[in-house]
């Protein structure tokens, strides 16, 4: 028996789309009767919740995996190190 009241929405998995899953769901948060604080938490806690997706995603691949800030123009990079086997 299907469920009436579902709805799923599948986006590509790519920060481009992260503004459409905030989106979706301060709008659902709305509809469900969140306040304007909950709601802009929910935005933060989804975009927090990718980025900590991601950084782990790409931990699953390398061995050493380390962010660095250059002092002068506060630009960020990653160190990634993959040891080969052998």
């Amino acid at each position: 028996m299907a469920k009436r009241n579902l709805a799923e929405l599948k986006i590509p998995a790519t920060s481009a789309f992260i503004p459409v899953a905030k989106r979706v769901a301060t709008t659902l948060g709305g509809q469900l009767g969140l306040s304007l604080m909950d709601l802009d938490e929910l935005a933060i806690a989804l975009t927090q919740a990718c980025d900590r997706l991601a950084y782990e995603m790409i931990r699953c691949f390398v061995d050493d995996f380390r962010p660095s800030i250059e002092p002068r123009t506060g630009h960020v990079s990653f160190r990634m190190v993959k040891h080969l086997a052998g």
